[in-house]
């Protein structure tokens, strides 16, 4: 638990989400949890990302296939583009 709550610390101090979904210290989090430590991300936005990207809500990190990964970036970059651009 340490070390995600290091990693959710690292995404609010500015880390790029792309570098902190493959981090390894992040794999414990769920899905859900992750989104939610991208800074500007809380329970409104977090349904439509998991939605858009087709992902489970109990999915952890650690369990997503490169395909699902790759979905979650474009879920999350489309969703903080279009609505903070």
């Amino acid at each position: 638990m340490q070390e995600a709550a290091a990693v959710r610390r690292e995404m609010k101090e500015g880390k790029p989400v792309h570098q902190a979904v493959i981090d390894p210290r992040a794999g414990s989090m769920r899905v859900e949890e992750f989104c939610r430590a991208i800074p500007r991300f809380g329970k409104a936005k977090v349904p439509s990302i998991m939605e858009r990207a087709s992902l489970g809500g109990n999915l952890r990190l650690r369990e997503l296939t490169p395909r699902q990964r790759s979905n979650l970036l474009h879920a999350v970059g489309d969703v903080k583009f279009r609505v903070f651009a």
